[in-house]
């Protein structure tokens, strides 16, 4: 269901490497984009569509349901939207054509598709354990720190954050599980 691709990088490559390397896999989902959009939609089945928009979705980055409980007004949602969507957010205005004359068209299909994945908490993992919820949140900033640091210093400063935080839930889940009478720890 996700889409994954190589960098082809070695450990330690430079960052102009990293950036042409990033483009060079950002052409690739294009032409997938292309692809798609040359497909008569009518042909792909839901499963194939939601299959595309999860790949979508991940490759740009962002995660199912970040948009869950944010208004639209909101500058996190416009942050978003223009990350995913980037030129395809404006398709339907008249003067696409005038801006994006080179441009293809993404399927309205596929976009309601990605849009129910960014605001849809259905796609989410249900929790019934606060330990789940600990391992869910660690696997949650983990990505979120590798998709945003921007160097290497950034990168072990929001680790060593992290992993404060990570022992304030446990301590936390610790001493709730000995306050409710259970013994162990997580």
């Amino acid at each position: 269901d996700s889409v994954v691709m190589s960098l082809s990088l070695q450990r330690g490559a430079s960052d102009s490497a990293i950036a042409s390397e990033l483009e060079r896999c950002n052409q690739q989902f294009e032409t997938l984009m292309r692809f798609l959009g040359q497909t008569d939609i009518r042909a792909v089945k839901n499963a194939e569509l939601e299959s595309y928009a999860k790949a979508y979705v991940e490759v740009k980055g962002v995660g199912a349901g970040d948009l869950y409980g944010i208004d639209s007004l909101d500058g996190t949602w416009g942050e978003t939207i223009d990350t995913v969507f980037g030129h395809y957010q404006h398709q339907d205005h008249p003067e696409y054509r005038k801006v994006y004359p080179d441009a293809t068209y993404m399927p309205s299909e596929l976009r309601d598709a990605i849009l129910s994945i960014l605001t849809s908490k259905d796609d989410q993992k249900k929790f019934y354990l606060f330990s789940d919820a600990i391992e869910a949140y660690e696997d949650y900033r983990k990505k979120r720190i590798d998709n945003t640091a921007r160097s290497d210093y950034e990168m072990a400063q929001k680790l060593s954050e992290f992993k404060k935080d990570v022992k304030r839930l446990k301590n936390f889940y610790d001493f709730s599980r000995k306050k409710e009478g259970y013994e162990g720890s997580v």
